[in-house]
């Protein structure tokens, strides 16, 4: 989807991406609307909750991606085509090394947070050194900018009228500005996940080495067994290359890069086109001489 923007739809599309507020996002939207009706009405039937920041509720869940089987793709082009054990040992070993070097580098942080994390945290603090919290209780506040814009904050429910503070679950530049007002320790309004012990943890499994065949310890009733070649027949063509696609995967269908249509390609296309005129440039304009 995001391939097909160009131009200043990409940039409408990127703000209607990445804006918290909903009016941010439907004036965004509206601006995609008003250049390209059905790349508007593409974005509305594909969900927004999917793609958008302003319908994100802060929290995920039951939700499938390949994003996993895309990152091993992306390394293990060759040993694909190896028989399937020596496949297996190669995900093993290539594991092993992704687990070692991820549960290392946590160790080399010296911040509390995620460096990521930290350079949000920065950028926040900087931000919210431009706005004034004015205190309605212990915990509610309202911030108001220097345009005299008035964002409401409740550093007991970590929420913030700007949203970002319960999406990001990370003080957002209002709330900054509280705790800089009340000198409180901002990252205790920062979700766990973002710090350094939960990256430890999660590559704190082990993945364990195998030694070579000859000193395995095989039961007896494992050495007998004969395992014969599935009895099938090789069909016609080259073997299949990509993966085959799990349940509630949806497959991309072909689109032609001339005509835009879907179900073939370039090549194969009969449809008509309308002729593109290119509009004069300046050095042509130059050698052409005026009509008498």
């Amino acid at each position: 989807m995001y391939k097909d923007f160009k131009g200043p739809l990409k940039t409408y599309f990127d703000d209607a991406s990445r804006s918290y507020l909903l009016s941010e996002h439907h004036h965004h939207m509206e601006s995609i609307r008003s250049r390209n009706p059905d790349m508007h009405q593409y974005l509305v039937q594909a969900d927004p909750t999917k793609w958008s920041q302003a319908y994100f509720n802060g929290r995920r869940y039951a939700i499938m991606t390949t994003n996993i089987a895309e990152s091993l793709n992306s390394v293990d082009q060759k040993a694909r085509l190896m028989p399937v054990g020596f496949l297996v040992e190669w995900l093993r070993g290539l594991l092993q090394r992704w687990f070692v070097e991820r549960h290392e580098d946590p160790l080399k942080i010296t911040s509390k947070l995620a460096p990521k994390a930290e350079k949000f945290i920065r950028t926040n603090f900087s931000l919210g050194l431009t706005v004034t919290p004015r205190p309605a209780d212990q915990f509610e506040y309202a911030v108001t900018s220097n345009a005299g814009q008035i964002w409401i904050v409740d550093m007991s429910e970590r929420t913030s009228t700007c949203r970002r503070f319960q999406v990001d679950q990370i003080p957002c530049p209002h709330a900054m500005a509280i705790c800089n007002h009340r000198r409180i320790d901002t990252y205790n309004y920062c979700s766990n996940y973002y710090t350094k012990d939960y990256l430890y943890a999660c590559y704190s499994s082990i993945v364990h080495p195998i030694g070579s065949a000859e000193g395995w310890d095989v039961p007896e009733e494992v050495r007998s067994q004969i395992v014969n070649p599935p009895n099938t027949k090789r069909g016609p063509g080259r073997p299949r290359v990509r993966r085959i696609l799990s349940q509630g995967e949806e497959h991309e269908p072909i689109r032609c890069g001339r005509c835009n249509g879907y179900g073939h390609n370039r090549k194969t296309c009969t449809n008509s086109v309308p002729l593109r005129v290119r509009p004069t440039t300046r050095s042509q304009q130059s050698f052409t001489t005026p009509s008498s």
